[in-house]
């Protein structure tokens, strides 16, 4: 994985997400397992497209509904990791 470029479906939400999502995402695509301990939410890749968005409406820092969409899609698209080829 350190020899692979970078460069993943997550690529496209450079710039409206940040780097520990895409860092997240591009770890998840790389992984041979998953192991996630969520004492508060439900994990992410197991969330709702209307749990998901609650989650990012509900934050401390006011986003604008486009950024808000984005996170919301993104969460979604992590999900493909679970079913496929590799999942």
């Amino acid at each position: 994985m350190a020899q692979d470029p970078g460069k993943g479906w997550w690529s496209r939400y450079r710039g409206m997400l940040g780097a520990s999502h895409l860092d997240l995402a591009e770890l998840e695509a790389g992984a041979v397992h998953l192991w996630n301990y969520e004492p508060m939410y439900i994990p992410g890749l197991l969330q709702t497209s209307d749990y998901a968005a609650a989650i990012h409406s509900g934050s401390y820092v006011e986003n604008p509904q486009a950024v808000r969409e984005q996170a919301v899609e993104f969460r979604l698209e992590r999900q493909k990791v679970l079913v496929g080829e590799r999942a």
